[in-house]
């Protein structure tokens, strides 16, 4: 336990550089005095971590941290929390935007503070693409919860939804792991990519929000075993985030395979798709931003729990950076 509260308080960028398919190379940099990032971003010159309610920026080459900004509260410079995450960052142009509880930030490169918008609908993210923004919300059908991935304008008033799956969580019925039932999705320069059947299968949407094709590829599946449920459910007994809760998350279901995609990223033209994985390293499919596959590769990833649940990655000029 000391050892996993120890690497929860420093970020380690792992440099993958990838030179041909299943090849790699690897740098190990530490970045001291972090209490909990949650995500962060890059560009050229700079950092940018979201360290519990504080976003702080770094120089790229030293790890100087040269700027921070934010802080718990509900004021117009300030983020509020939700209970189960952190802040979410993303890049747009020369601003650097702040998903936070019930508002969206918007800030300079610098540290200085530009607008916020806090929307009428729920939404607990907020992604670029074009004029517009995908967002992760909640909704309830028939007593059944599903998560969405919506389409909003640019004052986060909602245009139309484009996808849904059914939540791991439902009222009375408890929690769901593995099968068919995930949500994952992320935006690139032009397209919105999102998968949520637990199938390696990604829709493409337009700006608009417009279905373009289907993206498939052959993968087999991994079985959950009698095992991986014993591992998961002392997880959720023992762990400080879930034990307080475990009873109501009762009574706890498996599918029968892990969702194959557990990550899309997007950089500079190229659509990486991680599939699951029991081997420390993990098979990546790369495909065009049209989504034409390219190639295969093979990449370590550092995970937080037996949930195979990673700590922060990003991808950025084809290193990884986790």
């Amino acid at each position: 336990m000391e050892n996993s509260m120890k690497k929860l308080k420093r970020l380690i960028l792992i440099l993958l550089i990838w030179i041909t398919p299943l090849s790699f190379g690897q740098v190990i940099r530490k970045i001291e005095g972090l209490v909990k990032p949650e995500s962060f971003v890059v560009d050229n010159d700079q950092l940018y971590i979201a360290d519990g309610a504080t976003v702080k920026i770094y120089k790229r080459d030293s790890l100087v941290e040269v700027d921070r900004f934010g802080g718990r509260g509900n004021g117009p410079k300030e983020f509020a929390l939700f209970p189960d995450r952190g802040l979410r960052l993303f890049l747009k142009e020369d601003m650097i935007l702040v998903n936070s509880r019930m508002k969206l930030s918007f800030w300079h490169k610098n540290g200085k503070f530009i607008r916020s918008i806090k929307p009428r609908f729920f939404s607990a993210l907020y992604i670029p693409l074009g004029r517009n923004y995908v967002g992760s919300g909640r909704i309830i059908e028939s007593k059944i919860r599903y998560k969405t991935v919506m389409l909003y304008n640019d004052k986060l008033e909602p245009i139309r939804e484009l996808m849904r799956s059914k939540e791991l969580f439902q009222s009375g019925k408890g929690l769901w792991i593995g099968g068919n039932r995930n949500h994952v999705f992320t935006a690139g320069d032009r397209y919105l990519y999102g998968s949520g059947n637990g199938e390696f299968e990604i829709e493409m949407f337009n700006a608009s929000g417009d279905r373009i094709r289907t993206i498939r590829q052959h993968f087999r599946k991994i079985d959950i075993t009698t095992e991986d449920q014993a591992n998961f459910r002392h997880f959720l007994k023992t762990d400080p985030k879930f034990k307080e809760i475990y009873p109501m998350l009762k009574p706890v279901r498996f599918g029968d395979y892990f969702p194959i995609i557990d990550a899309i990223k997007f950089d500079r033209g190229l659509l990486y798709v991680f599939c699951f994985s029991k081997e420390q390293e993990q098979l990546v499919y790369q495909f065009s931003r049209e989504g034409i596959f390219k190639k295969r590769l093979s990449v370590p990833l550092q995970y937080k729990n037996v949930l195979r649940q990673p700590y922060p990655f990003v991808v950025f000029k084809g290193e990884l950076l986790q």
